[in-house]
């Protein structure tokens, strides 16, 4: 732990601990106030991300019927009368 009075005085140590993957507790008052951590590494983008890489998952795949089975059955579920609740 450390105060925050000697992390401003000692900032670039500090900051070259969090680097090597310690964790810093700071202190206010001899009271736990905040921590300096390591940032997690970014992972590696091995292809694409998000919605690319589902519709690029998806493409080899022939779903047009069932695709469109699902979104039928969303009209339906969509258009049924909401159940009572007792």
């Amino acid at each position: 732990m450390l105060s925050l009075t000697d992390a401003r005085r000692r900032l670039t140590e500090v900051v070259e601990r969090a680097e090597r993957g310690e964790r810093v507790v700071l202190t206010r008052r001899g009271r736990p106030v905040a921590a300096l951590v390591p940032v997690d590494p970014e992972p590696e983008a091995d292809g694409p991300l998000g919605l690319a890489a589902l519709a690029g998952a998806f493409a080899r795949y022939d779903l047009g019927d069932a695709a469109a089975a699902v979104v039928d059955l969303r009209g339906a579920s969509r258009d049924r009368a909401v159940p009572e609740i007792e």
